[in-house]
């Protein structure tokens, strides 16, 4: 039996989850965080947030600003285009403050860097780019600090838009040199070869931490920060196993990483 797709008209991108996402922001949010109240005062993510991010990951999946510029490419757009239209929309919405959809700057931002990710693959560790990053990292980070959470496309205190993304870009570049010429340790090669484990799981795993009553312990600072970054390391390799247990019949589908 032939399939039947029926579409509107007014649905936008990505099957319509921006109106998706609009709708439960306006009704949903006030009612969910009225009734369950509120999680944290300071730092952590309310009832709604957490839903609407759950709906987010069921309804998108994760592999949306991937597929976007695989098609890009096979239409032979150029890459540099992708990557200088994708942080000129992000700029654009932080700078006119435009925040609906809520995820237009996020997934553009994220096209941008994805394809600028493959862009330099290969060309990142040679020693005249990686020198051009050490110097922008360190430059930046002496003369003006700007930082940005590329979540919702915000600035840090007096960060200046341009320089957070050079300084975010440079210091993956960095990084990046610096774990390559490191003694090969077992945890950063688990790390890296289960990269979409660590991916899907961070965040319910922080959400879970963050259930833990710190301020209650006299827990708080650098002490719960070390705490949620051992937790979102230790915790999915378990939750690995534990899936692993409980269907060994997925056992022989999953492909071992080479």
């Amino acid at each position: 039996m032939a399939k039947v797709q029926i579409k509107s008209e007014k649905l936008t991108l990505f099957g319509g989850i921006f109106s998706i996402m609009e709708q439960f922001d306006s009704t949903l949010s006030s009612a969910i965080d009225s009734t369950l109240g509120l999680r944290c005062s300071s730092f952590g993510y309310q009832y709604s947030e957490i839903i609407r991010s759950l709906m987010s990951i069921y309804f998108c999946g994760g592999s949306c600003v991937e597929d976007v510029t695989t098609h890009l490419m096979k239409q032979k757009v150029p890459i540099t285009c992708i990557a200088l239209g994708g942080l000129t929309v992000a700029f654009l919405c932080q700078l006119i403050h435009i925040e609906k959809p809520a995820y237009l700057a996020n997934v553009s931002i994220g096209i941008s860097l994805y394809t600028l990710g493959y862009l330099w693959k290969e060309k990142q560790f040679y020693k005249k780019y990686a020198s051009i990053a050490i110097a922008l990292y360190l430059g930046i980070m002496i003369i003006w600090p700007s930082h940005i959470d590329l979540r919702n496309n915000t600035l840090c205190g007096n960060s200046i838009y341009i320089l957070a993304i050079v300084f975010s870009i440079s210091g993956c570049i960095v990084i990046n040199n610096l774990l390559r010429y490191l003694p090969k340790l077992q945890i950063i090669n688990y790390i890296g070869k289960n990269s979409m484990l660590y991916y899907v799981t961070h965040m319910l795993i922080l959400e879970l931490v963050m259930l833990i009553p710190f301020e209650q312990l006299g827990i708080s600072g650098y002490v719960v920060f070390v705490i949620m970054c051992a937790s979102c390391l230790i915790l999915p390799p378990m939750i690995r196993k534990i899936f692993l247990f409980v269907n060994p019949a997925k056992l022989s589908s999953i492909k071992k990483p080479e």
